[in-house]
């Protein structure tokens, strides 16, 4: 399967899942064809198409001139089921392992699941994806659904929050075959595949340093138990430091996981959070340059910017983690690249390890990053 045929695949199962998980309800409308290309950096036509797919399936109502509907006539449960067993099918014998991953609305979570999906097929596994979007009420969910399907393992990227979910801890604890992606998590003693988060903090900063910026500030969404965004952070003060120049405090956007949820674009809380980075903007002018621990933040930032008429890199210099890939490979922040097929290569390799009842001793296995130099520096 190519990657356009991935990227319909995962708009209808995004959709899907949140009409099973109880984000739109019956009656409720769905985004728009362009809205839902935009979100996912995909063609209308693929956006068209996996709402078609719904259509035909009779989870929505597609109505000309008015919009798409979910199903007035749906039964929540008995879809869940029946979806979930056709998604989770096992094909040519192959095992069933599961997949947790926080959203799939970035380009970094999508090339991910790619990656993952490719090399699983590979290997004779066959993927059960489940969808926590950054909730942990909603990755419990997703834990519990995908165990009654009977996978032998789990690959779980944690949502971001202030604790870690005990039934998780619970099946580490139980030896069950678990590998965490993207983020270890304090107090859960499974393996972790991930990013050097430090290292390419660390790069941004000195990035940023090498242009003649000293007055650099580090934005990030929330404090939690996720060791990636504080490893940022201790990335980009070390190199502050390493620099003779003084590494500030965080600084704490408010409401950025309400922009990152995809069910409802509406409501993601753009007004207030364009609001506190207006006003923070208004008062550290002094500032020349900003490294964000996301690329949703650095999109409101520059948004921020150009309302007050700062002009980026000229007046604001912007650089974050990760970015969203134009059809051409093009970009414009200067930015953090992950690279997915190692990180997925490596999971899956533990994740065997596991499976063949060898036993794997907490560790993190910590990948390279790459900066990309982008026109916002």
């Amino acid at each position: 399967m190519d990657e356009l045929s991935y990227q319909y695949e995962i708009l209808y199962r995004h959709i899907a899942q949140g009409i099973t998980n109880g984000d739109w309800k019956p009656g409720d409308q769905l985004p728009t064809e362009m809205q839902l290309a935009d979100q996912f950096g995909v063609s209308r036509i693929t956006s068209k198409r996996a709402l078609n797919l719904l259509a035909d399936q009779g989870l929505v109502v597609r109505k000309r001139g008015l919009g798409t509907f979910v199903s007035q006539s749906l039964q929540p449960g008995r879809f869940m089921a029946s979806a979930r067993l056709k998604m989770a099918a096992s094909k040519n014998g192959q095992r069933r392992i599961g997949l947790i991953m926080e959203d799939l609305g970035e380009s970094y979570a999508m090339s991910l699941f790619y990656a993952l999906d490719q090399l699983a097929s590979q290997r004779g596994f066959q993927i059960c994806l489940g969808v926590s979007y950054g909730q942990q009420a909603v990755e419990r969910k997703s834990l519990h659904q995908l165990l009654a399907l009977d996978v032998e393992g789990l690959l779980v990227m944690p949502a971001h929050g202030t604790y870690y979910d005990t039934d998780l801890l619970r099946l580490v604890l139980d030896h069950f075959p678990v590998v965490l992606l993207d983020r270890p998590l304090l107090g859960i003693p499974a393996p972790c595949v991930c990013s050097r988060h430090e290292e390419g903090a660390s790069m941004l900063t000195q990035h940023l340093q090498s242009r003649g910026h000293r007055r650099i500030m580090y934005l990030t969404s929330e404090v939690s138990e996720a060791i990636s965004l504080e490893d940022r952070y201790q990335g980009y003060k070390k190199a502050m430091e390493g620099a003779g120049l003084t590494a500030a405090l965080p600084v704490v956007v408010p409401q950025v996981a309400q922009f990152a949820y995809p069910a409802h674009p509406q409501d993601r809380g753009q007004p207030a959070t364009q609001e506190f980075l207006m006003n923070w903007l208004n008062a550290h002018q002094e500032v020349s340059a900003v490294v964000c621990a996301e690329y949703g933040i650095a999109r409101l930032v520059h948004a921020a910017a150009r309302q007050l008429g700062r002009d980026d890199p000229k007046d604001l210099s912007i650089c974050c983690f990760d970015e969203k890939y134009g059809y051409l490979g093009e970009y414009f922040f200067t930015h953090v690249k992950q690279d997915e097929t190692a990180i997925a290569h490596s999971a899956l390799d533990i994740l065997e390890s596991m499976l063949a009842n060898k036993n794997m001793r907490r560790q993190i296995r910590q990948i390279p990053v790459e900066l990309m130099e982008g026109k916002s520096t």
